[in-house]
């Protein structure tokens, strides 16, 4: 493993060739928009560098004032944050804006490593405390009306329950529980919302209306081909043809650019990625493993689902990819959690 100052160069390099795929994807619809998110790259390269530089026991420390912070804000957001597209999601401050539901990912999965890594206390115990964590960002997210992060929240913690160690006969439970919830869940979702659900299971029902966008998301990832059609070609993305290229459907607009072997190259990358933190694992501790593997999950169940729905095998419920999709917070926040990875390893001997 080949490290300058404690930080691994193949992580280093892995993010950079993923994040460059995703500003050159930006660059052929916007170019403003890819300056943009060029500096976005900087300024979380240098969150990841600052973070990595402290050891993680120092959030680890403070995981329950990070969470209530994240808390706090992701609550003012949803009831009292201006509403943009039918959506309570972004606080305004002026020169920028940030949407808190995403940086409180990493506060989450932090929590609850520390939680349930907590031999002081039974299982009991520390599930209750994981729901505590949980359900209330959850809860908030789905009023936003946010159900992609929502998702997330629930995912996550179904998994660190899973990496903890939790019986099987618990995970059977709580699964159970959520696929009979399901139905009534279905009813308080906001109408376009169940619209997209609708269309995921007829997506050729209103192909101009609200199967559109996931039809010109395929449209673009079958028009990439082999070798793609370069930064010029793409004209669904470049003509906008595409809705939310930039954001929810980035894969479709990089895959029309770069076609199958680009698209292959980038999969890879990512996929070497959620490898190189995963490897990292085997840390003996369970703080490191809950905690690690956790991340891991986040980038992975994120990169999955934000594929799964361009390409037409998921309902479009509003995930980005990380390090790839236009927009500060997302970016922030998946280079938050590489900085937590990194300040994990790079810290652990040290007594």
């Amino acid at each position: 493993m080949t490290v300058l100052k404690g930080v691994n160069l193949t992580t280093v390099f892995l993010i950079l060739a993923i994040s460059g795929f995703g500003i050159l994807a930006i660059f052929v619809q916007n170019s403003q928009l890819a300056a943009q998110q060029f500096l976005f790259f900087l300024f979380g390269l240098l969150i990841f560098f600052g973070i990595s530089t402290f050891d993680v026991r120092i959030f680890k420390d403070l995981a329950i004032f990070l969470w209530l912070v994240s808390l706090v804000l992701v609550f003012f957001v949803t009831f009292f944050g201006p509403e943009t597209r039918g959506a309570h999601r972004w606080i305004e401050l002026g020169f920028f804006r940030f949407q808190p539901v995403e940086l409180a990912k990493p506060v989450v999965i932090l929590f609850l490593a520390k939680v349930l890594s907590n031999n002081s206390q039974g299982p009991g115990a520390a599930l209750l405390k994981s729901i505590g964590i949980v359900v209330p960002l959850a809860t908030l997210a789905f009023l936003q009306p946010d159900l992609g992060n929502a998702i997330i929240f629930i995912i996550i913690w179904f998994f660190a329950l899973f990496i903890a160690g939790y019986n099987w006969k618990i995970l059977a439970s709580i699964s159970v529980f959520f696929l009979a919830i399901l139905p009534f869940i279905f009813f308080v979702l906001a109408p376009y919302q169940k619209l997209r659900l609708e269309t995921f299971l007829n997506p050729g029902g209103d192909p101009l209306g609200a199967g559109y966008t996931v039809i010109q998301s395929q449209i673009a990832v079958g028009a990439g081909r082999i070798f793609g059609q370069g930064l010029v070609g793409a004209t669904q993305s470049k003509l906008e043809f595409l809705p939310e290229a930039p954001t929810d459907f980035i894969f479709a607009s990089l895959a029309e650019s770069f076609g199958f072997f680009g698209s292959l190259i980038f999969i890879g990358l990512f996929l070497g990625l959620i490898y190189q933190i995963v490897k990292a694992a085997t840390l003996p501790d369970r703080f490191s493993q809950i905690l690690i593997l956790g991340i891991a999950g986040i980038l992975f169940f994120q990169f999955f689902i934000n594929l799964a729905m361009s390409i037409g095998l998921l309902p479009v419920v509003g995930v980005t990819l990380p390090f790839v999709s236009y927009g500060g917070s997302s970016f922030v926040a998946s280079f938050i959690l590489l900085g937590l990875f990194q300040s994990q390893v790079k810290f652990f001997k040290k007594p």
